[in-house]
């Protein structure tokens, strides 16, 4: 019996969870775009004080169900809003905290079908915002 090489285990792997597209055996391949399309992504948008320290975020991550974080970092007396909006059902929502540095961060789980694009903000009380980071339920 011959040892599996790892692109046959790996290969092996991808049929056993239904990642392969057309039928089994040879010419059998991967669909990358497909998989990556549907797989969830994390975004990360951090906002800076005026002299480049972080002041906040903004936070998604893709769990089940999602999770939405601001979170206020510095004890400068400007709160941090965050906002998340799910492009293709154009819902935008807005969450707070304006706690200084003192925990918890504000968080907020949003149950969301898999694959919908979500954006998401940080701003600061004093309007300097984050751009719009992108992640997928």
């Amino acid at each position: 019996m011959r040892p599996l090489t790892v692109a046959t285990a790996v290969f092996t792997a991808l049929v056993l969870a239904g990642l392969t597209t057309g039928s089994a055996g040879a010419g059998t391949s991967f669909n990358a775009r497909a998989a990556a399309s549907s797989a969830g992504q994390d975004a990360y948008a951090p906002v800076f004080d005026k002299h480049g320290r972080l002041a906040g975020y903004a936070s998604f991550k893709f769990r089940d169900p999602e999770l939405f974080i601001v979170c206020d970092v510095r004890a400068d007396g400007k709160g941090v809003t965050g906002t998340y909006r799910i492009r293709s059902l154009d819902i935008i929502k807005k969450r707070k905290d304006n706690n200084g540095s003192k925990p918890p961060c504000n968080k907020k789980r949003i149950p969301i079908k898999e694959g919908r694009i979500v954006e998401i903000r940080a701003c600061l009380e004093d309007g300097k915002c984050s751009g719009w980071k992108e992640g997928r339920s």
